[in-house]
Order: C-alpha cells, then sequence, then structure tokens
C-alpha cells in the first residue's frame, strides 16, 4: 500500500514524459546529476527511441508507451539520490526481439546487491508481453565524503548487468521508485526580529 507522503518517482527509460492510462505521469530520462536522478553514462548504453510498428503490440498492458523505449547496453546503470530510507524499485521490461530462452541473460543489482541473477524474460514471461517486477526494502543511508552527502542525501544505486555477449542485452523500459516512508518535510528556521523599545528621555 501506498505510503502518504512518500516520494514516488516514476521514470520512463529511454523515453520522454508521458501520461500514463492511469494518470501517472512518468518523467523523461535524463543523466544522472548530483542531488537528481538518471542514467549513468559508458561505453556500451545507448538511451534508444525505438518505435515499435503499429501492428506491434504488447500485451498485458494498456501503457504501450512506456514499453516501446528502452535503455539498453552491457550494463544499464540509474541513480537516483534520495533522503535516507527504504525503499521500493519497480521496473518494466517487455521482450521484443528473442524468442528463445537464454537468448537475453542479465542480473540485477541495486545498492551492489544481487537481487535476481540471470533473468531471463523468455523464463519468466513471453515474446511481446508486459513484465513487472517490485523488489522491496531496499536500504539508502548517506556515505560520508559523497557528492550527495553534502545535501543531506544518500543514492539509490540500480545496475542491470549482461550475462551473455550481445549488444542488445540488457535493457529497461521504465523504472519507478517509491518510499516506504514519508519524504521528510522542511521546517522553517526561526529568525530573530528587530524590534524597537522606547528609551526615556
Amino acid at each position: 500500500s501506498p505510503v502518504p507522503g512518500a516520494l514516488d518517482l516514476p521514470v520512463n527509460a529511454g523515453g520522454d514524459q508521458y501520461t500514463s492510462q492511469s494518470g501517472v505521469t512518468w518523467l523523461a530520462d535524463q543523466p544522472y546529476q548530483t542531488g537528481g536522478f538518471g542514467y549513468i553514462n559508458n561505453s556500451s548504453q545507448v538511451l534508444t527511441d525505438y518505435v515499435l510498428p503499429g501492428d506491434y503490440e504488447i500485451f498485458g498492458t494498456q501503457d504501450q508507451t512506456l514499453y516501446q523505449d528502452f535503455m539498453q547496453g552491457q550494463v544499464v546503470e540509474y541513480k537516483f539520490d534520495l533522503y535516507p530510507g527504504n525503499y521500493q524499485v519497480r521496473m518494466k521490461w517487455a521482450e521484443y526481439a528473442y524468442d528463445q530462452p537464454g537468448q537475453r541473460v542479465f542480473d540485477v543489482l541495486a545498492q551492489a546487491q544481487t537481487l535476481v541473477q540471470g533473468l531471463d524474460l523468455n523464463v519468466v514471461s513471453s515474446l511481446e508481453t508486459a513484465y513487472d517486477q517490485v523488489f522491496y526494502d531496499i536500504p539508502v543511508t548517506i556515505t560520508t565524503g559523497s557528492d550527495s552527502s553534502a545535501l543531506g542525501l544518500g543514492t539509490l544505486d540500480v545496475k542491470l548487468q549482461a550475462q551473455t555477449q550481445s549488444p542488445d542485452v540488457p535493457f529497461l523500459s521504465a523504472i519507478e521508485v517509491i518510499g516506504e516512508q514519508p519524504a521528510p518535510t522542511s521546517t522553517a528556521t526561526p529568525t530573530a526580529t528587530a524590534t524597537s523599545t522606547a528609551t526615556p528621555p
């Protein structure tokens, strides 16, 4: 269940801003900068605005757009600078190219810990079919000396890492980060106000 006041940060990996059928605004993808979120550039990563042909339907979703663009490469990595706490991470895929098990296999990691070893969408789902997976209780803490620590933030690092040597693995269609606790609110700091006091003559 959503936590009232918690962070909800949906990102359309590899694509532009998109409003889903349920009214959720998925943010456009962007490069990571300290204090924000986005993908980490590396030599094998490609930002893709691939659009499927009109007769190419992705089953199991009303939001075709979310699955029609993606980030891909031998390593796909995203960082989110967040307040300390626990977070859920939802990822979306739809296998569009390979129809046999073993052709696209990759590991899913968060905070350098393996969440799924050897994810094969042809094993857990079907070709041209939306597949979502949610990972819970991922901790974010402040690392002393990091760029984000000066802002009072920690970093959530999510990485997809290839197990096979295809130029098209892995890939990610969308990623959503959800707080498991309310986001902190800023509080105004009282400031002293000068007052004049009458002085007897």
